[in-house]
């Protein structure tokens, strides 16, 4: 089997511009001017996570967050993640479960009890994925113990 032609790699500062790009083609737009603050605030933030799928000329080709922290009600840590966008242009390689499994690895190592994600109704092929990787479906949340 050949290598893919992606790899996945930490969100970094100068990221800026390709995950805004993805961003904006899945709907969220923010304004150009808070773009570098907010990229810097995720990429410093203690318990924000974000990982970025990248061609061999680096370009943003998917885009997972995770937010973590602890959480009284599950006696421990829980996990969030905020947001999960493949380019229509990237799909169908493999790189959504890839996002998915690298954020789920690390959800385990930091012993995250509980991992939720909104989904609305209508993106039935996300919620497949995420049932594909162990998540179950209830409404718009969906979850992983």
């Amino acid at each position: 089997m050949a290598a893919p032609e992606w790899k996945i790699r930490p969100l970094r500062r100068g990221d800026r511009d390709g995950a805004f790009a993805l961003l904006s083609e899945a709907g969220y737009e923010v304004a150009p001017n808070e773009r570098a603050n907010i990229v810097a605030w995720v990429c410093s933030h203690p318990e924000m996570e974000a990982f970025l799928a990248v061609d061999a000329f680096d370009k943003a080709l998917g885009l997972i967050s995770l937010s973590h922290r602890p959480q009284l009600r599950l006696g421990g840590r829980g996990g969030s993640l905020d947001a999960f966008y493949v380019a229509v242009a990237a799909r169908r390689k493999g790189i959504g479960t890839a996002l998915l499994q690298q954020v789920l690895v690390r959800t385990q190592a930091l012993g995250c009890r509980r991992v939720e994600i909104t989904v609305p109704r209508e993106l039935d092929i996300e919620r497949r994925l995420l049932e594909k990787v162990g998540f179950g479906v209830l409404d718009d949340l969906v979850l992983k113990r």
